[in-house]
């Protein structure tokens, strides 16, 4: 109802569907809440809710449900992941919610697979709420990735993943891209970052597990397609050190934060812990450059053959810089979910300005030597009477300049700083007149003695 959701309260919406609407993945748009589940059917089912009236407390608008999308041969799970909105510049006009799948096609495609490439399936949903009939969900062109490997033991297996100390492994949730895609509109151009589970060990058949974490970014400029910017396969260490379960999300300045588990086998074993890594928008493509930091240390080996419902990476829209991240991890004990959060310091650092000009006679000399304050901080002419004032925010400041015996005009000038340095604040000093001396001494003797008083002056001490 407002914008804290603790003392503000909640609007409650119910909507009915036909089947128990499994694992859900939601998004948000300009015009609608948007989730896809899995409602083990021949077709993905996605959903649109009514954000516009949702936001309000009114009464929504019945929910469209899409069921138009096959699914893929080879899983029986399957989701489509919706892009949610990120950020405060709007996508251009007319942007259709993106929707999308990665696609193993060795796992589904059989003898018919692409042997270079596997690919991530796009499609866009057409929301129209005054007449639902018109609403629809259009193929995009599919974008090639490299190679991925979804053979985790098998096609199907949900827990695949070793851990230290038991039998029992984790599932990596092979099957869809984690949780939500993140959208942002980054000026000259659209970015939509996502992960899932690829197994680095290429084998189409037998045991072997080397789970890593497949990211990716596409980019899409103007009215064209969208296409592949950068991906990156996430795994540091030996192959018996597995990564899983990865969230991301990208800050204002484009920079990608991500939570993940990780688990060895080999020593020193690290049981199911919570970790996040990340890297610069500046930063060589495909590699995640921050060092893996801890966020909760597990200690045990986790036994219930349930895993990875409860992971999530938001960018904090008070700064639109703060990454909290929050995912499962295995204290003793019994399993446990735990809340990180960090940003990189190029990004929320407070952007200043600075106020230059100088000081010269009148004949365009320079003076050295000018203090020249803006109140809060000050600096001084240098040998051709030019200065700076910098590392000031945006506002309003009075400048004034001060050299004993001078006088200035102007006597200050008031300068307003916004988004940009300030430059022309020029000054002109006037050095004090030398007035002549005015003598006054006197000379008397009285025998052979003498004596002398001087009592002369000086106005301005200057002869």
């Amino acid at each position: 109802k407002t914008s804290d959701p603790v003392s503000g309260g909640w609007w409650y919406y119910g909507f009915s569907t036909p089947t128990t609407p499994d694992y859900p993945h939601c998004g948000i748009w300009n015009n609608a809440y948007v989730c896809g589940d899995n409602e083990g059917n021949a077709q993905q089912s996605v959903y649109a809710f009514d954000r516009e009236r949702m936001l309000l407390g009114q009464t929504a608008r019945a929910a469209q449900r899409f069921a138009s999308v096959p699914k893929l041969a080879g899983y029986g799970f399957q989701i489509l992941t919706p892009a949610t909105f990120y950020g405060t510049t709007a996508a251009p006009a007319g942007s259709l919610q993106i929707l999308a799948r990665h696609n193993d096609d060795e796992a589904h495609a059989g003898t018919g697979a692409n042997a270079s490439n596997d690919f991530i399936d796009l499609y866009a949903m057409n929301i129209d709420w005054n007449t639902p009939a018109n609403s629809s969900i259009s193929t995009l062109p599919r974008v090639a990735i490299t190679e991925f490997n979804s053979w985790f033991t098998d096609y199907s297996t949900f827990a695949t993943v070793p851990q230290p100390g038991s039998t029992s492994k984790l599932d990596p949730i092979r099957e869809v891209i984690f949780n939500t895609m993140v959208y942002r509109n980054l000026g000259s151009y659209e970015s939509i970052v996502g992960d899932f589970a690829t197994n680095q060990n290429t084998a189409r058949s037998g045991s072997t597990v080397d789970a890593g974490i497949r990211w990716f970014e596409l980019r899409k400029s103007g009215g064209g397609n969208w296409t592949l910017y950068q991906e990156g396969t996430f795994s540091p260490g030996d192959s018996n050190t597995h990564h899983l379960e990865g969230s991301l999300a990208t800050d204002k300045n484009g920079n990608i934060g991500m939570g993940y588990n990780v688990t060895k086998t080999s020593s020193p074993v690290v049981y199911a812990s919570l970790r996040y890594t990340g890297r610069k928008a500046a930063d060589p493509a495909g590699v995640m450059t921050v060092a893996e930091t801890d966020i909760a240390t597990g200690a045990a080996a986790e036994t219930s053959g349930r895993w990875g419902d409860y992971y999530s990476t938001v960018v904090d829209p008070a700064d639109d810089c703060t990454f909290w991240t929050v995912g499962m991890y295995r204290p003793s004990g019994s399993w446990a979910t735990r809340i990180g959060s960090f940003k990189f310091d190029d990004c929320g650092t407070a952007t200043t300005y600075s106020i230059s000009g100088s000081v010269t006679t009148s004949g365009g000399a320079g003076i050295a030597g000018v203090t020249v304050s803006s109140g809060s901080a000050s600096t001084t002419t240098n040998s051709s009477g030019s200065y700076t004032l910098a590392n000031l925010a945006n506002g309003s400041y009075t400048i004034t300049p001060s050299l004993s015996g001078y006088t200035f005009s102007p006597a200050s000038r008031s300068v307003s700083v916004s988004g940009a340095n300030v430059s022309g604040q020029n000054f002109t000093g006037t050095a004090p007149a030398n007035n002549p001396p005015t003598a006054n001494f006197s000379f008397a003797t009285n025998g052979l003695s003498a004596s002398f008083t001087d009592g002369s002056s000086d106005s301005d001490g200057s002869i």
